[in-house]
């Protein structure tokens, strides 16, 4: 009898480990996300079968990939609740990131809770740029990078990002670029396979173009896209130039020979893209030489920086030149010290501050990347920051409900202005913040109903402070219930708010931007101190 309850008691046993595993796997379930739904053509509203949706962890341990069925449905099950970014794409189709407007927007990750998470996708056809690229004796190119470029704000400066993957011209020299949302696009065409976005170009004969042909960003001609368009004839010619060499030398500020220096040459032109990054560039040699190698035609700028003492000093030149049909010689770079800035933080009002260690007061160069960052001293809220030609002051990490006021040198305010103080002096500062927060909030509708997450942009009547960096120009978006808050602009009576459609990044940045959108702003002052609400309607661009 005994015997006969060891195979009862063995399958008691398995029975309650099974429950117990269906019972982990049932919990493990119910924290787990599933996303559902379907695609769809904007264009006609029917199914977009064969749809590619991507679901991809911003902490980058997870990347999902599926594939809609006949009717348009996709279903991505097991995630693990969190940030994600969905996208959806499909060839002849622009992609499209779930929370996204316009192609161009910079969506914010979904955060996904445990339970299911219904979507949909509405896909734009796609624009076609396409041509033939041919010698200086018409003859076809073949293999030939040509990219579609869009220009662009980038840290306050226009540069040019490419559009889509680029193609690579065929034996009769034809080449598509497809997949491009509506817009504006520089084409351009390098002999070799060099990325044309980069613009680095190894090797004679490989010089980019542009069309309609011609090799300076200056001359060229964009090419207008409007939604699901397909232009078809831009064909130019590309010719096989010499590019030149730029020679020189540089001195440092006490005469010294200049060596592990960088050197760049960075575009000057100012036709709708001035500051583009071409990415001419190398290293100053031992006996303080320096060569640049396969430069086109344009004008352009030798910068050097100078890192000295592990760091603890810094110099730097800046030497505009015009590169033409020849090679550019004996080009003399001389080096200056950077300004030293000597401040201290000062608090206005009734609000005690505690030492806050993560201050800081940063100096940012508006003529290159180059950014130096200083930590306000917790007991005495000193600071020593160094800044190099053209610069802009700004305090990061500010104790909670203060605010800059100003920021003094040799008497005069300079926050929010772009200094340029003379080398290797020593300047005293005096930076005040208060704790008198200015606020500016509302509510943004369309047709009287509340308009979500659509960019509000408020900037001051005054193009002299729309540089990138300004306090003067701010943006922030509406909440689900179309509300937006702005916190610690400068008092000023002259401010414009405006709540629009759309917004590309960095676009505050651009003042030919402001500018057109200046007459369909409303305008508001604000005082110091002053809380105050008004009420935006979405304007269309």
């Amino acid at each position: 009898m005994r015997w006969r309850l060891v195979p009862c008691l063995i399958a008691c046993v398995a029975m309650t480990a099974l429950t117990s595993a269906q019972s982990r796997t049932a919990d493990a379930r119910s924290t787990e996300t599933t996303l559902r739904g379907r695609v769809t053509a904007i264009d006609s509203g029917g199914p977009l079968r064969g749809v590619e949706v991507r679901a991809r962890a911003t902490n980058g341990r997870d990347n999902r990939l599926v594939t809609t069925d006949a009717d348009g449905y996709f279903v991505i099950s097991d995630l693990s609740p969190g940030d994600w970014q969905v996208t959806a794409s499909k060839a002849g189709f622009i992609s499209q990131q779930a929370g996204q407007e316009r192609p161009f927007d910079a969506a914010q990750p979904l955060t996904l809770k445990a339970g299911t998470v219904d979507m949909s996708f509405a896909l734009r056809r796609a624009g076609v740029i396409a041509g033939r690229i041919v010698d200086e004796f018409g003859e076809p190119l073949a293999g030939v990078k040509v990219q579609a470029l869009r220009s662009k704000m980038q840290r306050g400066r226009r540069t040019l990002a490419p559009v889509g993957a680029g193609d690579q011209t065929d034996d009769n020299g034809t080449y598509r670029l497809y997949g491009l949302p509506p817009g504006e696009y520089y084409v351009g065409a390098s002999l070799r396979l060099a990325p044309v976005e980069n613009l680095v170009i190894d090797a004679a004969g490989s010089v980019p173009t542009y069309y309609p042909g011609v090799s300076s960003i200056g001359d060229a001609q964009r090419v207008i896209l409007a939604a699901g368009d397909e232009s078809s004839n831009v064909s130019f010619t590309v010719a096989h130039l010499r590019p030149v060499n730029v020679t020189g030398r540089v001195i440092s500020a006490s005469g010294e020979i200049v060596t592990d220096a960088s050197i760049e040459l960075v575009s000057t032109t100012d036709v709708n893209v001035n500051g583009i990054p071409i990415g001419y560039g190398g290293v100053v040699n031992g006996d303080g030489t320096f060569r640049i190698r396969n430069v086109t035609a344009g004008n352009y700028a030798v910068h050097c920086v100078y890192v000295k003492d592990g760091g603890q000093d810094i110099e730097q030149g800046y030497v505009p030149i015009i590169v033409g049909p020849g090679d550019v010689t004996d080009v003399v770079v001389p080096l200056v010290k950077a300004a030293i800035i000597d401040g201290v933080i000062a608090i206005e009002g009734t609000t005690s501050v505690a030492a806050n260690p993560r201050w800081s007061v940063v100096a940012a160069s508006t003529r290159d990347t180059h950014v130096e960052t200083s930590v306000v001293m917790p007991e005495t809220h000193r600071f020593r920051v160094r800044a190099s030609g053209p610069t802009m002051l700004r305090v990061d990490q500010m104790p909670p409900n203060m605010m800059l006021k100003s920021i003094e040198i040799g008497g005069r305010d300079v926050a929010d202005t772009v200094i340029d103080l003379p080398g290797g002096q020593t300047y005293d500062a005096r930076v005040m913040l208060t704790d008198r927060l200015t606020e500016l909030s509302g509510r943004v509708t369309t047709d009287r109903v509340p308009a979500a997450r659509v960019p509000v942009v408020v900037f001051v009547d005054d193009p002299a402070k729309w540089v990138y960096g300004s306090r003067y120009v701010q943006v922030t978006r509406t909440d689900a219930d179309g509300a937006f808050r702005l916190r610690a602009l400068p008092p000023d009576s002259r401010y414009r708010a405006v709540a629009l459609n759309y917004l590309d990044d960095d676009e505050q940045w651009d003042p030919d931007f402001l500018e057109r959108v200046r007459a369909a702003a409303s305008t508001v002052s604000i005082a110091d101190g002053e809380r105050k609400a008004i009420d935006l309607k979405v304007t269309t661009r």
